[in-house]
Formats: C-alpha cells, sequence, structure tokens
C-alpha cells in the first residue's frame, strides 16, 4: 500500500506561490484581528458614555 503512494516535490515556482498565499492569509487575519478589535473598544466606548450621560 505505501508503494503505490508517490510524493510530489513542490518546484521553486509552487513554493513561491505557496508562501505568497499564505502570506496573504496571515495578513488578512491579522487585518481581521485588528478590525474586531477596533469595533470592540468601540462599543464599550460608547456603552460605557451612555452608562454615564444616563
Amino acid at each position: 500500500m505505501a508503494e503505490d503512494m508517490q510524493t510530489h516535490t513542490p518546484t521553486d515556482e509552487e513554493r513561491a506561490r505557496q508562501r505568497k498565499r499564505s502570506v496573504v492569509i496571515a495578513w488578512s487575519l491579522v487585518a481581521l484581528v485588528i478590525l474586531f478589535f477596533v469595533t470592540t473598544v468601540v462599543r464599550m466606548s460608547s456603552n460605557i458614555s451612555m452608562q454615564a450621560g444616563g
């Protein structure tokens, strides 16, 4: 069974594309985390100001 499996060694071009894709995914996740953080801070400050103001 193990002898039936073939391995694929990626070429330099495939590695470069995979790395670019990984970098784009990482930056997208960072942007999403920042968006969630900013949204949370804005909502919390809005709630605090509403409670203080009455």
